[in-house]
C-alpha cells in the first residue's frame, strides 16, 4: 500500500526458496495491511491508528497460535507496529523469532 512496504515485495518468495534451498520448509502465515499514521495525520481514519496495530498484533498471534512452526520470521516496516506486535503476541512465541525491519526505521 505505501511506498515504505516495498522493499517487502518479493520477500515471502525469497525467504521460501532460500529456505527450502537450505532444506527447510517454510510458509506465509499471514500479512495484515497497515496504516501510516504520518500520512494519515489529519485525515479521515486517523482515529483507526491504534487499532491497526492491535489487529496486526491479534493477527500475527492467531497466525502463530496453532503449534506449527519451528521459528518466525517477521518482516516489519513501521516501528510502532514491530513493537506492538512485539509487546502483545510475545506469549504466542515458544520458538526462534526475528525481526527483519525495512523502511525509515532502522535496525537496532
Amino acid at each position: 500500500m505505501l511506498s515504505a512496504h516495498q522493499p517487502y515485495k518479493d520477500a515471502p518468495d525469497l525467504i521460501k526458496a532460500a529456505i527450502r534451498e537450505a532444506g527447510g520448509v517454510a510458509q506465509v502465515a499471514g500479512g495484515v495491511p497497515a496504516m501510516c499514521d504520518g500520512i494519515t495525520q489529519g485525515m479521515a481514519g486517523m482515529e483507526l491508528s491504534l487499532f491497526s496495530r492491535d489487529l496486526i498484533a491479534m493477527a500475527t498471534a492467531i497466525g502463530m497460535s496453532h503449534n506449527m512452526f519451528d521459528g518466525a520470521l517477521y518482516l516489519g516496516v513501521c516501528d510502532k507496529i514491530v513493537a506492538w506486535i512485539a509487546d502483545r503476541c510475545v506469549e504466542f512465541w515458544p520458538f526462534t523469532a526475528v525481526f527483519v525491519p525495512a523502511g525509515p526505521m532502522p535496525a537496532v
